[in-house]
């Protein structure tokens, strides 16, 4: 299974001093501050986007101009986004660890049963609802029971990390569902090691004692605790490959620069026992602050049902049950979920639904990709914007009630409106624009706090984002930017 959300050391608490004189901002100032920002950042686009407007002007008379005004093309290239990034990017400062406290309501059991493995009957491990759960509850709040550093899946650490534990932790491990033998190529060569020691073994084992010469006996006394350490390892070794979590969210180049020692995996007893979905309830995120997996609620749950999660959260919206039955069956996984299940009234939707969203972002992907390299007309801005609601209705058909979501906002509120609002001549309309910008803000901060809470870095971003776009759009109706427009206009002509 791959790398699911997860959790690094925690920081140091600081004190009630340091939070109350640094850490707390009243919302008026940062409205105030807000606004400043906004207003700034309002008119250096706007500079830019007349810079732009001389820069082609002057290409066209083949004005001597040319050479100077190409001086600023990367700079004006500036309003392009890069493509979607799975979390939004902090722009600001916020405190090591958030005031706010969201309360853990483990509203939750375990429950044994059985199902069908492989064409085997096999008994499985879930959490079930002990009673009606809202959504954007926080139900877990768990510490890794074990980590490793770079690379992650070393199994001389992992064997003495996991013998470090206490008998109590090492049967909890044990407890957890481990991966398909084939599940990674370190599983397959592991298990050769294994067969090849076995074989060698295998004649003599088969003999009864009294039959064994001396040296046959010596041969099984040495060799059968290192066969039994080996087996010890696979097994071990399979369950952290099915249930280890990253703690870091960096590229493999970017890992080559964190000292050592510095935990990147690591792995969770309850989430582990949460099962897989394609039409998930929950979702899980790594708080590196607090080093904690959390996970929350993301649809209002029933007593009695299971709580899930998607086990490939970057695919599982976009490809068909034919994909992700080929993806979880390389792990030992299987689903029956409605989206799975071709009986399933809803099956049909979900198809249809997953397979638009995909040739959606292909699609997109191309736009934001030209988008980063020159300016776009308007028609290709409203297309992208048509294009990305549209994606945004295939993901909620799909079930996804999760921040994959909350990145294509992004794409429409950073990139794809204030653009499309640069290239507006009258204020009433862009006005109109950024109110659509707000309203986006505005989903965006909501699916935050559903899915991370109101104590995450990533829900108070998301929430500096709203607050950015109310101010924008209130410079609009105080008749701000048409003052500074003037301003501008102005210097310019003094220039």
């Amino acid at each position: 299974m791959p790398s699911k959300p997860s959790t690094p050391t925690g920081v140091p608490e600081r004190t009630s001093a340091e939070t109350n004189h640094k850490d707390l901002i009243s919302g008026e100032t940062q409205r105030r501050e807000a606004a400043v920002q906004l207003e700034q950042v309002t008119k250096a686009r706007r500079k830019r986007y007349r810079e732009r407007q001389r820069e082609k002007k002057s290409k066209e008379e083949g004005s001597a101009a040319t050479s100077i005004a190409t001086g600023v093309g990367a700079e004006t290239r500036a309003l392009a986004t890069e493509p979607p990034p799975p979390k939004p990017e902090l722009k600001h400062a916020f405190p090591a660890i958030s005031p706010v406290e969201v309360p853990v309501l483990p509203r939750y059991e375990f429950r044994e049963f059985s199902r069908v493995n492989g064409g085997k009957e096999d008994t499985d491990q879930g959490l079930f609802a002990t009673q009606k759960i809202e959504k954007g509850t926080r139900v877990i709040s768990e510490q890794p029971i074990l980590t490793l550093s770079a690379p992650g899946d070393q199994l001389d650490e992992l064997m003495s990390a996991y013998q470090r534990l206490s008998k109590e932790e090492q049967t909890m491990i044990w407890n957890i569902q481990p991966a398909s033998p084939n599940a990674s190529a370190q599983l397959q060569d592991l298990r050769f090691i294994i067969d090849r020691l076995v074989l060698g073994l295998k004649t003599i084992i088969l003999k009864p004692r009294t039959d064994r010469s001396e040296s046959e006996q010596n041969k099984l006394d040495s060799m059968a605790p290192k066969v039994e350490h080996a087996m010890n390892t696979w097994r071990l070794a399979a369950r952290w490959h099915a249930n280890r979590s990253s703690l870091i969210n960096l590229p493999m180049h970017e890992r080559l620069n964190l000292p050592d020692g510095t935990p990147i995996t690591g792995l969770f007893i309850l989430r582990a026992h949460i099962r897989h979905s394609c039409v998930p309830n929950c979702f899980a995120s790594f708080d590196d602050q607090r080093g904690c997996m959390n996970i929350h609620v993301t649809r209002d749950i029933k007593k009695g049902e299971e709580l899930t999660l998607a086990a490939f959260a970057d695919t599982n919206y976009y490809n068909n049950a034919a994909e992700r039955a080929k993806e979880l069956g390389a792990w030992g996984l299987t689903c029956s979920c409605e989206a799975c299940d071709e009986t399933n009234p809803r099956f049909v939707v979900h198809e249809g639904a997953r397979e638009r969203a995909r040739a959606r972002a292909v699609i997109l992907n191309d736009i934001l990709t030209r988008l980063d390299k020159s300016d776009l007309p308007d028609a290709d801005l409203t297309n992208a914007q048509t294009l990305l609601c549209a994606l945004m209705r295939d993901l909620k058909s799909t079930g996804c009630e999760s921040v994959e979501s909350v990145r294509w906002r992004n794409v429409l509120m950073d990139c794809v409106l204030p653009a499309r609002a640069l290239l507006v001549a009258d204020n009433k309309h862009k006005t109109i624009l950024w109110r659509v910008v707000l309203e986006h803000a505005r989903e965006c901060e909501k699916v935050a706090r559903m899915c991370f809470g109101d104590d995450r870095v990533e829900f108070r971003a998301l929430q500096q984002s709203r607050e950015a776009a109310e101010a924008t759009v209130q410079m609009f109706v105080d008749g701000v930017v048409d003052a500074l427009e003037k301003v501008e206009l102005k210097e310019e002509g003094e220039d």
